[in-house]
């Protein structure tokens, strides 16, 4: 999916599915007659117009923090690498409004139905020839989250659902150039390790002391005694 018509398409998906839903119910089927009385209005307008039945209303878009770091993209042998797309989630608000709380019910209830069998949206990309698969879950905000929206709206709290679309693509249109790298050269090189240091054996410089022993025999054996000569 690329430019700004993403966010029209992955809305105008989940307006015809819910419609033929509800035609197609035995149950609903007097009740929604149209595809037009699905509208993409804010409830607080929509509900000015007694012929409308169910407000899928688009009240945010946010970046999905999941994708938006995946690398450019570029073609097979091309010069050109095209930017990352922006990556959106965006968040409905489904209110049915037939002026019946019983049909109200029956109409969410199976609006509910068709959107949790068709929780994987593939919306055909007809100028790339590209088929986006988008996830359709149940949100779950807060009924806090839920009560400002309609105080926003200054309108009384009415029965409401909340849905995720994720990810609907946007295609960037920036562009950079790459030269083709047609040959590669790997050098390799070996590190010999370089020796431990020794510490240096310091020089004794200093005058170490001889000591010399002599022995005299004398011719009388009763004089045995060894002399000790010591020098410097």
């Amino acid at each position: 999916m690329s430019g700004a018509l993403a966010l029209y398409a992955v809305t105008s998906t989940l307006q015809q599915l819910i419609f033929h839903a509800c035609r197609d119910d035995p149950v609903l089927r007097g009740v929604v007659l149209s595809e037009s009385e699905i509208v993409l209005d804010d409830p607080a307008r929509a509900a000015k117009d007694a012929a409308n039945k169910v407000s899928l209303w688009l009240y945010r878009v946010s970046e999905d923090e999941f994708v938006r770091n995946h690398p450019a993209a570029h073609g097979v042998g091309s010069t050109r690498r095209q930017f990352p797309p922006l990556a959106l989630d965006l968040h409905y608000l489904v209110t049915p409004m037939t002026g019946s709380a019983w049909s109200d019910q029956i109409l969410l209830g199976r609006t509910m139905q068709i959107l949790n069998d068709n929780g994987v949206l593939r919306i055909d990309d007809r100028d790339d020839e590209v088929v986006d698969e988008i996830q359709v879950l149940l949100g779950r905000p807060e009924l806090g989250d839920l009560t400002r929206i309609w105080e926003a709206l200054h309108e009384p709290y009415r029965l409401s659902v909340s849905y995720l679309a994720r990810v609907v693509r946007i295609d960037s249109t920036r562009f950079e150039e790459h030269p083709v790298v047609w040959e590669a050269t790997a050098t390799y090189t070996t590190r010999v390790p370089a020796p431990p240091d020794i510490p240096d054996i310091p020089e004794n410089t200093g005058r170490t002391g001889r000591t010399r022993r002599t022995g005299r025999t004398g011719t009388d054996s009763n004089d045995s005694s060894d002399s000790t000569t010591t020098t410097a």
